[in-house]
């Protein structure tokens, strides 16, 4: 079975009603599968546990700001530009 953890450091999960309602919906239909970690800082290990990251371009460059030395742990990463 796959996980999917959704990061949200800025809480769109919880503003954003089309995002709220697509997350509410996967979470019904895959309660075991999905997860929403509101985090504001995001840790090392938690990075380091991913098998595929999937990014905007925008939080991307947020976390080579903050991030850049440990990213290089992430095995795969997939940005998206919209």
């Amino acid at each position: 079975d796959s996980k999917i953890i959704l990061l949200d450091v800025n809480g769109n999960s919880s503003t954003n009603f089309v995002l709220k309602s697509a997350i509410n919906s996967l979470e019904q239909k895959y309660p075991q599968n999905i997860s929403v970690i509101d985090d504001k800082i995001v840790k090392k290990e938690f990075i380091a546990k991913l098998d595929l990251l999937i990014i905007s371009v925008e939080s991307w460059k947020l976390l080579l700001d903050k991030y850049s030395i440990w990213l290089r742990r992430v095995p795969s990463v997939l940005i998206l530009k919209h």
